[in-house]
């Protein structure tokens, strides 16, 4: 028994030291939608994210992967027998220099924008630190939080 406990406590150091080494940085985020095509409508005819250039083949399920900025991307597929769905709560934060203006369209666009809790169209909040943020609802309900953080 000691020696186990030996054994996994060096093992769980080693793991440490190894891992003080590495910075770790964001790299994606994956939603599963209802339909891509009304997600790709939505995140690169409304949002303007810029597609890339998907590693799956045509014959795997549909895939879209887009840019999020720097080496970060946003990845949603279509996959057969898996619950498409938000809590109402969880979501992402894109930050946009022109707020007032993104706002503008984003009504002209049709799309409504409000606190994360719904039921205050158009409101805008201000977080703790000043920044300014809305929530938007993607096709599959999915929350995506607009704001001035810079």
């Amino acid at each position: 028994m000691k020696r186990m406990i030996l054994i996994t406590a060096l093992a769980f150091c080693c793991a440490c030291a190894y891992a003080g080494d590495n910075k770790l940085t964001f790299n994606h985020v994956t939603l599963i939608v209802s339909d891509i095509e009304a997600s790709e409508q939505f995140y690169v005819g409304i949002l303007k994210l810029e597609k890339l250039k998907s590693p799956f083949g045509p014959s795997d399920d549909p895939f879209l992967f887009l840019s999020l900025g720097g080496n970060t991307e946003l990845h949603m597929g279509e996959i057969e027998g898996v619950e498409v769905g938000s809590n109402g709560l969880n979501h992402f934060a894109m930050a946009v220099d022109d707020f007032d203006g993104f706002l503008e369209y984003l009504k002209s666009s049709g799309v409504v924008y409000g606190d994360v809790g719904g039921g205050n169209d158009y409101h805008v909040t201000h977080r703790p630190d000043g920044v300014r943020q809305v929530y938007i609802r993607d096709p599959d309900g999915y929350l995506v939080e607009i704001n001035d953080a810079q």
